[in-house]
């Protein structure tokens, strides 16, 4: 389709997916339909969720992986991320992740 993005290793490849779905379902196989149907989907989506997490320092994540580490020490780095961000704390995942692994390393 000319003037659609829509890769398939796209970080929101399975939201294309249903997108796509959603869109030949509708009957609408004209590039303007199909554009003005989504417009009108998008807009009575309520807005994202915004979090006002604290940001924080390397170390700082590392302190706290290590000492979850200490209480269990088969956690996840998934589990523990959750932990973080539900205690109001922003950590972004794939730092996360790196941290989590280099702690680990460094523990056996």
């Amino acid at each position: 389709m000319p003037g659609w993005n829509m890769p398939s290793a796209a970080p929101g490849r399975t939201l294309n997916v249903r997108v796509a779905e959603h869109l030949l379902a509708s009957g609408d196989y004209e590039h303007a339909a199909m554009r003005d149907r989504l417009t009108r989907l998008l807009a009575d989506q309520p807005p994202p969720r915004r979090f006002a997490r604290r940001g924080m320092t390397d170390e700082e994540v590392r302190v706290f992986i290590r000492g979850r580490l200490e209480q269990d020490a088969e956690v996840t780095h998934t589990r523990l991320l959750r932990e973080l961000r539900n205690s109001d704390r922003a950590c972004e995942q794939h730092r996360f992740a790196d941290l989590f692994r280099a702690e680990r390393a460094a523990d056996r």
